[in-house]
């Protein structure tokens, strides 16, 4: 070509880094059309065209479907950039809090694998916890299609909420059931996070120490765990309140049966925390 502003398909492919076929579709579909075509049917492109491929490809990077893009590009101007704009800032902007949650949850959930490597589970500990919120459903009945209809509501709750737990669900009983010997006696599933979501009815859960103990097995053998737990408060001249909360060390992210599940369960000290409600 006498003009050595002109690209062939390509060469301009190299310089904006994608293939002749993208190049090819994006033609036959009207987005981006070659600034010329020659009598033998090959595209040629102008370095001025590089600009408006890049809008093409930064938009695309934002997931604007490409008929969006096309439609966009055929109605440009100052105004409808400005609108368009707007309108992908928000977008960018929800998902850097998305991105921002996911690293919060990578982040604790790489602390609790190796805080969980170190752990002696056959022992009863007393642990400081700081105070945290709970987003919760009420799961006190024996009817389990129930259980899952709420445990999936609890899920689709913190889902609109952006609410990941590193813990998962987690469950509690009350103390008095525990010390009866009765062990399925669940009031609530719960997911437990760190601030207090507006709108999405959190219920604090105070700081305090609290007396904790592990199991590795099947949560139908926690029992286990709350005898060591009472054992201990009652050998240690322990008052114990509130619930007792059943949250997963390790779960089925890391192991592949429920017999090798890791569980804690804890109870808050009475007193501890200037009194227990």
């Amino acid at each position: 070509m006498e003009n050595s502003r002109i690209l062939t398909a390509g060469e301009f492919a190299k310089i904006v880094g994608v293939t002749k076929h993208t190049l090819f579709h994006y033609d036959e579909i009207g987005l981006f059309r070659p600034e010329k075509k020659g009598e033998n049917g090959y595209r040629y492109y102008s370095m001025a065209q590089i600009e408006v491929f890049d809008v093409i490809y930064t938009l695309k990077d934002l997931d604007m479907p490409l008929s969006e893009i096309r439609e966009y590009l055929d109605r440009r101007s100052p105004g409808t950039l400005l609108e368009l704009l707007d309108k992908e800032q928000e977008i960018v902007e929800q998902k850097e809090k998305r991105l921002k949650r996911t690293k919060e949850w990578i982040i604790g959930k790489r602390k609790l694998i190796k805080e969980t490597e170190t752990i002696d589970t056959e022992a009863v500990e007393l642990l400081e916890m700081p105070a945290v919120y709970e987003v919760s459903v009420r799961v006190d009945t024996a009817d389990e299609k129930i259980w899952a209809m709420e445990t999936g509501r609890l899920l689709d709750m913190c889902d609109s909420f952006g609410i990941k737990g590193v813990r998962g669900i987690g469950y509690m009983q009350p103390l008095d059931c525990i010390k009866e010997g009765l062990y399925n006696s669940y009031e609530k599933a719960y997911v437990v996070t760190e601030r207090n979501i507006p709108g999405a009815g959190c219920v604090k859960r105070p700081a305090g120490t609290y007396l904790a103990a592990y199991h590795v097995g099947h949560w139908q053998t926690l029992n286990e765990a709350y005898e060591r737990m009472l054992a201990y408060a009652e050998s240690a001249g322990l008052t114990l309140c509130g619930g007792c909360y059943e949250d997963y060390q390790l779960d089925g992210l890391t192991q592949k049966t429920e017999e090798e599940y890791v569980t804690r369960v804890s109870c808050r000290i009475d007193g501890a925390c200037g009194g227990c409600r």
